[in-house]
């Protein structure tokens, strides 16, 4: 009996014994094991979708306290997702990007330029050249085009005679340009003209651009700018391109540069490889402009697609938080239009009435990117030749970017809205004609039968905010 006692005793410290050490090195496999699969998430778990979500409020909520270059180096950003056809919606799952060490890592199956539904694909957004024309440089060569022109398609467009322009520049004490300078001018005692400096201190009068403002009489010109004022009796004459300097009994400061930057997008079915282009690099726009020293900056945005679309235009108003900018921005899909034309009267109204643009001692600026003239049929809508008039006498410049597919009625448009408000007419350019692939021609334009220079599309953006910038500066280019 106590043998049979001891032999049962033995085998169930043996049987003990082996459960534990099997035991034991089944945990230990779990725990060193980098291959053993995740546990399962509990039925009632926040899903992917519902995180990327309160990420995005979380990150709404923040107060822009950061630069954008901290922003870029030390913040998730939250990006929407981008569909099969590559155009970003708003409705789709969000994503969130890391910047690692300077790059995009994806989290989540779907990443900025890949593909929905769970293929991770590293998509690289097409970097688009592009030319530069500044008409008002080239003003005989500009003449030229605009009488040929007009002789094909006058009844396409809504022309402004431009004939005659004068180049007014204003200058402070020390031969600077003035900002925001108001030049009136005048016929006897009749208002014919009012329009405000860039920030190289030019303005345009341009006599025969309202008919019913013409007058026969003595010209007087007056120049205004925080309560100093000069005036000047002379006549100007009918010839192209004459420039006329005054100046201003004062010293504006120049320590802090104020700078409002609209973005007026197409956003018809074919403008999703210029969407993407900017929705790829604003952030490494804004961290230039960040170092060009103490600027002042804000984004607006418009986008605008055509009647019978799910809208004509919307505006998303002025914001100095480059984050909310972003997230704005990659909310545009590139959908619907259908005809050539597109609403771009209502969009350009918008960028230049409905936005709530800062002072005359603030540079405004307008980059325009589309690939189709305006509708000049619909009744009850803008007029671009007024919008673009306006857009002078209140010292807005505008930059239209011509993108694949404008043909030569947009372009004259294009370049029209460009001389008026002194921007330049920016084309993008290709290999061998081919659109969407980087080269340095663009055959179908007229503009690109000129001299022109060609700079990859950001950085040209780039430039012209900085050529502003040290204009505002008094900087003199070597």
């Amino acid at each position: 009996m106590k043998i049979r006692f001891l032999f049962l005793s033995l085998i169930l410290v043996l049987a003990v014994g082996c459960s534990a050490f099997f035991n034991l090195d089944e945990a230990e496999h779990e725990r060193f094991d980098d291959k053993a699969p995740a546990p399962p998430m509990p039925a009632d778990s926040t899903t992917s979708l519902e995180k990327n979500e309160e990420l995005r409020d979380r990150s709404a909520s923040d107060s822009p306290s950061e630069s954008s270059s901290e922003f870029l180096l030390e913040e998730p950003m939250l990006l929407d997702a981008v569909d099969a056809d590559g155009y970003t919606g708003s409705d789709e799952a969000s994503v969130e990007l890391a910047i690692v060490e300077g790059e995009f890592a994806e989290s989540d199956a779907i990443g900025f330029g890949g593909i929905a539904g769970g293929a991770a694909v590293n998509q690289q957004v097409t970097t688009l050249k592009a030319g530069e024309i500044d008409d008002n440089a080239e003003w005989d060569d500009y003449l030229l085009y605009r009488r040929e022109s007009l002789e094909s398609f006058e009844q396409l467009v809504n022309d402004v005679d431009v004939t005659g322009r004068q180049i007014i520049t204003v200058t402070d004490t020390q031969g600077l340009p003035i900002l925001g300078a108001t030049v009136s001018v005048f016929s006897d005692d009749t208002l014919i003209s009012k329009t405000q400096t860039y920030a190289n201190g030019q303005t345009l009068y341009l006599p025969y651009a309202r008919p019913d403002n013409l007058r026969s009489g003595n010209t007087i010109i007056t120049i205004k700018k925080d309560g100093i004022s000069s005036t000047i009796d002379m006549s100007l004459v009918r010839m192209a391109g004459p420039n006329w300097e005054f100046g201003l009994d004062m010293q504006p400061s120049r320590d802090t540069v104020k700078l409002d930057v609209v973005f007026l997008l197409d956003a018809t079915g074919s403008m999703s490889d210029e969407i993407a282009q900017l929705q790829d690099n604003i952030l490494s726009i804004s961290q230039q402009i960040d170092d060009m020293g103490d600027v002042d900056v804000r984004y607006g945005l418009v986008h605008y697609r055509d009647r019978e679309d799910d809208y004509i235009s919307r505006v998303f108003d002025f914001t100095p938080d480059v984050k909310s900018f972003q997230r704005e921005l990659n909310k545009v899909r590139a959908d619907g239009g259908g005809d050539t034309p597109e609403s771009l009267n209502a969009g350009l109204h918008d960028a230049l009435q409905t936005v709530e643009w800062r002072g005359d001692d603030t540079i405004k600026l307008v980059f325009l990117v589309a690939d189709a003239p305006p509708h000049l049929d619909y009744p009850d809508d803008y007029d671009y030749a007024d919008e673009m008039l306006y857009a002078g006498e209140h010292g807005i410049k505008v930059h239209p970017i011509a993108s694949s597919g404008l043909d030569s009625v947009g372009e004259y448009i294009f370049r029209q809205i460009g001389q008026t408000t002194m921007g330049r007419f920016i084309f993008l350019t290709y290999s061998d004609g081919v659109s969407g692939s980087t080269g340095d021609d663009r055959t179908d334009l007229e503009a690109g039968e000129e001299d022109y220079t060609v700079d990859f599309l950001d950085g040209l953006v780039v430039r012209l905010i900085e050529d502003e910038i040290n204009a505002f500066k008094g900087v003199i280019e070597q």
